[in-house]
């Protein structure tokens, strides 16, 4: 019984740290934690990534969401790990990966809150490495599932500047018209 107690002790002074944003010292904790493998072994290891993600430390949060999502499958919260996993890519301009990973999690989760902002991303990086065909391919099916978004708001917006530099007014005013947005 006094294990399970440190261990929970431990993920609580983790948190702790958390929320005064000393995320060095939440990292030690959740890792003692983790490494006990009593009690929520798996929030451990998942607050631990996201603690290494605010500190930049990319290929600690990617290699602990990694383990994460292997070992933990069936976890309250793997969805959210996989999103965490892809965002890290991202963030850590490893583009293809974090593409790769926005896919699999749209094909995986569907209706998840986060579908809307894997289908902006995919669509930003396609824009940003001058792929705009996939780009408006991404932005449309965004648009299209959730037209009142912030993030459909925001895709609109690239949209009308990807076909503007084609010179494609027309075609653009077509599209806007036909999603009911203002041109």
């Amino acid at each position: 019984a006094n294990a399970k107690k440190i261990n929970d002790a431990y993920n609580r002074i983790g948190d702790g740290y958390f929320m005064i944003r000393e995320f060095d010292n939440a990292v030690v904790y959740y890792e003692q934690s983790y490494n006990m493998k009593l009690i929520d072994a798996d929030y451990a290891l998942f607050q631990k990534a996201l603690a290494n993600g605010v500190l930049k430390k990319y290929s600690a949060k990617i290699s602990d969401m990694q383990t994460f999502i292997s070992t933990y499958p069936k976890s309250t919260y793997t969805q959210k790990a996989k999103f965490e996993l892809a965002q890290t890519y991202l963030a850590d301009n490893q583009n293809q990966m974090a593409m790769e990973n926005f896919k699999k999690f749209i094909d995986e989760y569907p209706n998840s809150i986060y579908v809307n902002t894997c289908l902006s991303k995919i669509g930003l990086i396609y824009y940003n490495s001058k792929q705009d065909d996939n780009a408006l391919s991404y932005f449309d099916k965004l648009i299209k599932r959730d037209r009142k978004s912030e993030e459909a708001i925001e895709a609109i917006s690239v949209v009308k500047s990807i076909y503007i530099a084609k010179g494609n007014v027309t075609t653009m005013q077509d599209y806007l018209a036909s999603i009911g947005a203002a041109i």
